[in-house]
């Protein structure tokens, strides 16, 4: 071996278990170890021996689980922990009537800060999803409103030609485009008449 010590360490080991393996089949309750002449190696034997079980106690810690060859990486965008929105109501198309194919609508929210900081200025309103019935591409801007404080927040929107009913999702972003709060919708029901 590379290591004296480690091994006079390993040969004193299985001598005392060799010596209680033989009092256990001779029917003796406990087995007496004779003692070991003390050594000038004894401190660094026992050194050694500490060493190898801190080192065996630290590997047993890691995880030696094999990484698998590619490791999906999932990224959340989650909102700042201070900018917040709930919905409150719906101020405007609060009920199923339906509209005309191609009538102008305007679509309104209550929205409130309900964060620990006003909204940035430069947020906006933007569509997120479905149909977004011809409402402008960038959004529309909303204030920097105060925590605790509500906000109505509308829309200009084109109910669509087609018969039936259509929906339209809209979220509040920041400036650097990080959505935040709950997200609004328009249900619009379009009349058979045209």
């Amino acid at each position: 071996g590379d290591d004296p010590l480690l091994e006079a360490a390993i040969r004193e080991s299985l001598e005392v278990a060799a010596a209680e393996q033989a009092a256990a089949a001779a029917g003796v309750s406990e087995a007496k170890t004779p003692e070991p002449e003390p050594t000038a190696d004894d401190a660094a034997i026992a050194a050694a021996a500490a060493a190898v079980t801190e080192t065996v106690a630290a590997d047993e810690a890691m995880d030696t689980t094999p990484a698998p060859e590619s490791v999906p990486v999932v990224v959340v965008q989650t909102e700042p922990a201070a900018y917040r929105a709930k919905f409150v109501t719906h101020v405007t198309l609060t009920d199923t009537r339906s509209v005309t194919g191609g009538s102008s609508i305007v679509k309104a929210w209550r929205m409130k800060n309900d964060g620990t900081s006003a909204w940035p200025e430069g947020c906006r309103l933007v569509n997120v999803g479905a149909n977004p019935m011809g409402a402008p591409r960038d959004g529309v801007p909303v204030p920097p409103i105060a925590p605790g404080a509500d906000v109505d927040i509308s829309l200009d929107l084109v109910a669509p030609e087609t018969p039936g009913r259509h929906v339209g999702y809209w979220r509040l972003v920041t400036p650097e485009g990080v959505r935040f709060g709950h997200r609004v919708w328009a249900d619009v029901f379009v009349d058979n008449s045209n």
